[in-house]
């Protein structure tokens, strides 16, 4: 089994490729076995999340472990364990911080392409680390391939996390960032709202304040309940991981709730006008993980090290 590191893995794929195989993923969402994710969770925010997969028809199995614990820093840590389908050995233990983040911003920007307001030039931002940071990377690679038009960016204002953010992304072109002091500032100058905060116990924002044609894409589904039952469409990208929500009983027997797969393969309509405002839930599903890390290890698995985990070959081993 092979051992790879963060270090290794960083810069191996992409966000253009991130971006398309995540999509890719979606389309192909039913080949793969996925049950809902097990979440073990304390009394405070704090979380254990095992997430299993497989894609028999790759021959490849996988599972990712995740866990957040507040005041640590960096708050979420993950490692992903990767199969091989046919043989049950495992091919490789992957340290799973950075896909983690980059897959999520890579569905994050997806999510934005596939429901925004066809021509957007004003997104916000709040919630700014690693996760926000690889949005805005894989959003601004898709923007300077199909459309690279001038693009306004409001940041929050918290410590000096938007001033940071600012500085690393200074090199693009056509973006102009602004700096406001609260939630409903952010909203009001927004057509895409990218909301990256780890955890909230209250509602960001009055949900009247959300203009139309606002597309929400909470990378972390909590603070946004009360739009749940007002915004006029609702898509997750898994069914069975936003069945605990609050207002899931309602939200089930309205007709303009859909999985992202249900858009991107025709099945159902995305957006069909420019007044809508649209809510895109994205929980977290480990095909992205697994298939990300599947590419890693096919990649660089030849030069990382290798710890010797196989089986005995003799049945009464014991």
């Amino acid at each position: 089994m092979k051992i790879i590191t963060h270090d290794e893995i960083k810069g191996v794929i992409t966000p253009t490729e991130a971006f398309d195989l995540v999509k890719k993923n979606f389309v192909r969402k039913s080949e793969w076995i996925l049950p809902p994710k097990t979440s073990l969770k304390y009394k405070t925010s704090d979380f254990f999340n095992i997430m299993p997969c497989m894609m028999p028809e790759e021959g490849f199995a996988g599972v990712k472990m995740i866990f957040r614990r507040a005041g640590r820093i960096p708050t979420l840590t993950s490692k992903i364990i990767i199969f091989d389908y046919n043989t049950g050995d495992a091919l490789a233990l992957i340290a799973g911080d950075y896909l983690t983040v980059l897959r999520t911003g890579a569905v994050a920007a997806l999510a934005a392409e596939t429901f925004a307001l066809k021509n957007y030039s004003r997104i916000g931002l709040w919630g700014l680390g690693n996760t926000a940071y690889a949005t805005f990377d894989v959003l601004m690679e898709r923007r300077k391939i199909f459309r690279n038009s001038p693009i306004e960016v409001y940041l929050l204002r918290y410590k000096n996390q938007a001033e940071k953010f600012i500085e690393r992304f200074r090199h693009r072109e056509n973006v102009q960032f602004f700096i406001v002091d609260s939630y409903e500032a952010v909203v009001e100058n927004s057509q895409v709202l990218f909301s990256c905060v780890s955890n909230m116990d209250d509602l960001f924002c009055d949900a009247k304040k959300y203009p139309q044609g606002i597309t929400i894409i909470p990378v972390h589904s909590k603070g946004f309940q009360n739009c749940d039952l007002i915004f006029d469409k609702i898509f997750a990208d898994q069914t069975e991981q936003i069945k605990t929500f609050k207002y899931w009983s309602q939200i089930s027997q309205l007709n303009y709730y859909g999985e992202l797969t249900d858009v991107l393969t025709g099945k159902i309509e995305g957006r069909t006008n420019e007044h809508e405002r649209i809510l895109s839930y994205n929980v977290g599903i480990a095909i992205h993980d697994i298939r990300f890390a599947f590419e890693i290890y096919k990649r660089i698995g030849d030069n990382c090290a290798e710890f010797n985990l196989k089986s005995p070959t003799d049945k009464f081993f014991y």
